[in-house]
C-alpha cells in the first residue's frame, strides 16, 4: 500500500510538471508582428506553435522561413536551416552581402534570440543596436 501511494505521489508530481511545461508553451505560442514597418506593412510576422515550430514571414521576401524554437526562462531562441544557408552564401560565395536577403531578424550566428517581456519579444544582438523594433503578440 505504501509503495502504491509513493507511485501515485510521483505520478502526480510528474503530471503537474508536464502540465506546467504545456502552459508555458501555450503562453508564448501565438502570432507576433514587428512594430517597425516597410512600405506600410509590418517588417516581420512570426508565428510560434505549441509544438516548438515557428514561421517567419518578412515583408520583403517571397519565401517563408520555418524552423524550431526553444524557451529558456525569459529567452526565446529560434533555429532554422535558412539561417545556415544565408551564412554560407554570405561567407563562401562572391556575392555582396547587401544583395543577400536577410533571413534572420538578429545578427546572431545561426539563431535568432529574443528576450520575452510580457507579450513582447525584444531582440538580443551580438552588436549593440539602436533599433527600437520589437515583436508584439497579436493573437
Amino acid at each position: 500500500m505504501k509503495r502504491a501511494n509513493n507511485i501515485f505521489f510521483l505520478l502526480s508530481i510528474a503530471s503537474i510538471i508536464l502540465y506546467g511545461c504545456f502552459l508555458t508553451k501555450a503562453k508564448i505560442a501565438g502570432k507576433y508582428k514587428s512594430n517597425c514597418l516597410i512600405n506600410s506593412k509590418s517588417e516581420l510576422l512570426l508565428e510560434l506553435t505549441p509544438d516548438n515550430h515557428f514561421t517567419y514571414i518578412f515583408a520583403y521576401l517571397d519565401d517563408t522561413i520555418k524552423g524550431n524554437w526553444i524557451r529558456d526562462g525569459d529567452t526565446l531562441v529560434l533555429f532554422s536551416n535558412y539561417f545556415q544557408e544565408a551564412y554560407i552564401k554570405d561567407k563562401y560565395f562572391d556575392i555582396p552581402s547587401n544583395l543577400i536577403p536577410k533571413y534572420q531578424y538578429t545578427d546572431n550566428f545561426n539563431r535568432d534570440i529574443f528576450q520575452i517581456r510580457r507579450n513582447k519579444l525584444y531582440t538580443i544582438e551580438n552588436q549593440p543596436s539602436d533599433s527600437k523594433c520589437f515583436l508584439q503578440k497579436v493573437k
